[in-house]
């Protein structure tokens, strides 16, 4: 069983995804029906691009269990990442450990899943690295249609089970000083001045609110100063800057909300007598903190806090689909992306237990 993984797992490293999955979605079709026929339902479920598509299977139509997997890696780095070998107990190649040796795991656990009763889905989706477009198509198809009790999406956690997630939003604004000439500047408001220091208080009072050790951070990610109409900047040496355009992040570990966001930010720079021309949230996500669940999944293994800074696709699934939502992997964390991507073979094996273990108590 553990070699029939590990090859597995092997042929699926050598399939490049780094820009289309298809290829790889459909070996892991056609190995399944091969294996499972009539015993599964197969859905390949197109995107909006019409040639990738996601691949549902199950055995039911209301499962309890979700097990998630995206196929697609960022781009090789070095050719030899799609001739994966062998060193020791480590398995090097891309997508070694972020994400294929997930969906080598789910395939491998469908005996044990189906000798048990247990009732499933696994979906194996596209776009995950870049924007999401597979899990969205899944989120449109299914949302409030199914209600698991539990659903796996795995990132590498090195073994541990993550069950709170960071929240993100971007923000663009716009403020207004006062112009004037370097020589008086005491006479004008510096705009990019003052949205520098925006952020750096922005971020002072989201840190008063976080809780259990947790940091918010707010990223000034762009600005904008005298730019023509391709958004070239156009450099004026000797004039203090009156308008200027920021871009922000946000990357929040509280239930700071949009509605107290705007609050904030029009209460702030009006008492600072600045004008607030443009406030536009092009995304808000909320954190997923799940402290109800930590001494369940304590019995099950370590849990920690996550380190991801991004919005979680997992997230999602909270937020459309419901029920308990975790995430754990192989390690090194570290290594997804990198030109010597590898995973332990012991921690594969050893994030299997402890998924069966949990889905035994499902």
């Amino acid at each position: 069983m553990g070699q029939k993984l590990l090859s597995l797992l092997i042929s699926l490293i050598k399939i490049d995804t780094t820009v289309d999955e298809s290829q790889s979605m459909e070996y892991i079709y056609v190995y399944l029906k091969k294996l499972y026929n009539k015993k599964l339902f197969y859905v390949k479920q197109p995107l909006w691009d019409k040639k990738r598509f996601n691949l549902i299977i199950g055995n039911c139509e209301q499962p309890d269990i979700l097990l998630m997997g995206h196929l697609d890696t960022v781009p090789i780095k070095v050719k030899n990442q799609l001739y994966p070998f062998i060193d020791w107990n480590t398995l090097y190649g891309r997508g070694s450990v972020d994400m294929k040796s997930w969906v080598a795991i789910n395939i491998d656990i469908i005996p044990y899943l189906l000798e048990n009763s247990k009732k499933f889905w696994m979906i194996f989706y596209c776009d995950e690295e870049y924007n999401f477009l597979g899990m969205k198509k899944f989120i449109t198809t299914y949302q409030w249609k199914i209600t698991p009790k539990l659903t796996i999406i795995p990132e590498p956690t090195n073994t541990t089970i993550i069950l709170w997630f960071r929240g993100v939003a971007e923000i663009e604004i716009e403020i207004g000083g006062k112009s004037a000439h370097t020589a008086q500047r005491d006479k004008g408001i510096n705009a990019i001045n003052e949205i520098v220091s925006f952020v750096k208080e922005l971020e002072c009072f989201l840190q008063q609110r976080d809780t259990y050790g947790l940091t918010s951070l707010v990223n000034l990610t762009g600005i904008y100063w005298w730019t023509d109409n391709d958004w070239k900047i156009i450099w004026k040496g000797n004039i203090i800057p009156d308008i200027v355009k920021g871009l922000m992040e946000i990357r929040l570990w509280n239930d700071f909300s949009q509605e107290e966001f705007t609050k904030y930010t029009s209460d702030y720079f009006e008492k600072k007598w600045l004008k607030q021309n443009i406030l536009k949230i092009n995304f808000w996500f909320p954190p997923l903190l799940q402290y109800d669940l930590l001494s369940y999944y304590q019995t099950y293994g370590n849990v920690g806090i996550s380190n991801t800074f991004w919005y979680s696709d997992i997230q999602m699934i909270k937020e459309h689909i419901w029920g308990d939502c975790i995430q754990i992997w192989p390690w090194p964390n570290e290594k997804s992306h990198q030109e010597d991507e590898y995973v332990d073979i012991k921690s594969i094996y050893n994030a299997k237990q402890i998924i069966m273990n949990i889905i035994s108590g499902i």
